[in-house]
């Protein structure tokens, strides 16, 4: 996640007036979203962890080392560890698909057996999961581009937002009387 340069203003070419744009500064913004998940999953998750199901903890471990790897690697680009970060992609290779499993997993876990008009909001779990997925393919496949390639990984974090705001929503609103999804 290193740095590459856009015009400044249209039709600038050359070096003259371009500005380097970088994602080596991503990490305290990561580390904010992850924060604010915790804060977000506490009531719902993290303080009753112990009645949670297999499912659930899969997911909460999955999403949480991934969180942990998005704040670590623009760390390892900045301070020019480029065998960590490296390291550390090779170990999405497993975690990524782990993260989309265990996110499908857990929405058929929460859904098995109820009717789907009782399910109004049963497609965001599983297209969230296609996004995550999307943009990890995308990076990948991008990952000899570094502009696009830090780009697409800071798409993956994105489908955590849903999630957090949802939560964050229910605590305002313990009994909305509106259907977030």
């Amino acid at each position: 996640m290193t740095s590459t340069t856009i015009p400044v203003a249209a039709g600038a070419r050359g070096r003259a007036g371009q500005r380097s744009v970088t994602f080596t500064g991503s990490a305290p913004y990561f580390t904010g979203l992850f924060l604010l998940a915790l804060l977000a999953f506490w009531p719902s998750y993290l303080s009753t962890a112990a009645l949670a199901t297999a499912y659930t903890h899969l997911h909460a471990a999955a999403a949480a080392t991934w969180m942990l790897m998005l704040i670590a690697q623009p760390l390892a680009i900045r301070t020019r560890r480029l065998t960590l970060h490296r390291a550390l992609g090779r170990t999405s290779y497993v975690v990524a698909p782990l993260v989309v499993a265990s996110m499908v997993l857990l929405a058929h876990s929460k859904t098995h057996g109820v009717p789907l008009a009782d399910l109004p909001g049963f497609y965001v779990p599983l297209s969230l999961a296609g996004l995550f997925g999307l943009s990890y393919a995308l990076a990948i496949v991008t990952r000899r581009t570094t502009a696009r390639h830090a780009r697409f990984m800071v798409c993956t974090a994105l489908t955590l937002i849903d999630p957090v705001v949802v939560r964050l929503l229910y605590w305002a609103y313990p009994t909305p009387s509106f259907r977030y999804q």
